[in-house]
């Protein structure tokens, strides 16, 4: 996850473990890079909130030093208190990336796609038994492939990872809600992952879509504003000129 205006930053977290491809995702070589996206990473708020220091050095406010004046005024309001005043308005803050994006899985169906994850040892391929079985009918594929072993995704390490993420997410879930690339568009985007992956992507492709929208047209804008603000100060130097020459 990240967001300078320049390029795209997403960070995706969830409890899921979906199906494997036949084939690496590899770059497009149709698409120039100008983002960049980070997968189950910040898991919680000790790391969310270094992850944001270290890109935009936002720090949580009641972790911020007080300024010197602010504990003289309290200090003073000892003695005489001062009338209350209206808290500022709330609005959210760009911060360092534009998406958060977790996709909401069942634990059920989280380990039904872990269990049900194979590898083909010939091909190197990955599998799923139920979502995702080999193309070929042939029996033999079949007998040749073997459950993936992975540490993180054992039936004993998954189910401490699933207890985790529950744990941490409110935490995350308020540091989340201070951060939006728009004020209107809040950082923190709720996918339901329970669905064929087709329907997650789309869903995703959907998002993405509309920040890169809402972007360029804000980038269309400054644009605009810049280049008129450009040819106010020609005509007005324009003015001066032919006002010192007469």
């Amino acid at each position: 996850a990240q967001h300078p205006s320049a390029g795209a930053g997403a960070a995706a977290s969830g409890a899921s473990a979906g199906a494997s491809h036949d084939a690496p995702l590899g770059p497009d070589p149709g698409v120039e890079p100008s983002g960049w996206i980070i997968l189950g990473f910040p898991e919680d708020k000790q790391r969310f909130a270094l992850f944001e220091r270290f890109l935009s050095g936002w720090v949580e406010p009641s972790a911020r030093p007080a300024p010197e004046a602010e504990v003289q005024r309290a200090e003073a309001a000892v003695l005489a208190p001062r009338p209350p005043e209206e808290p500022a308005p709330f609005e959210l803050t760009p911060g360092g990336y534009d998406l958060h994006i977790r996709l909401d899985v069942d634990g059920d169906e989280v380990t039904r796609r872990a269990v049900g994850r194979r590898l083909d040892p010939a091909t190197s391929l990955a599998y799923h038994l139920e979502d995702h079985p080999p193309t070929s009918k042939h029996q033999v594929i079949f007998e040749r492939l073997v459950p993936v072993d992975e540490l993180s995704g054992s039936m004993g390490s998954l189910t401490r990872r699933i207890h985790r993420f529950d744990v941490c997410q409110p935490e995350m879930d308020f540091f989340l809600s201070y951060f939006g690339p728009f004020p209107d568009f809040p950082r923190l985007v709720r996918i339901d992952a329970n669905r064929p992956m087709e329907e997650v992507y789309d869903s995703l492709d959907e998002q993405a879509a509309m920040l890169l929208q809402r972007k360029r047209a804000h980038q269309a804008r400054r644009a605009s504003e810049a280049e008129a603000e450009r040819v106010a100060a020609a005509a007005a130097a324009a003015e001066a000129q032919a006002a010192a020459e007469s």
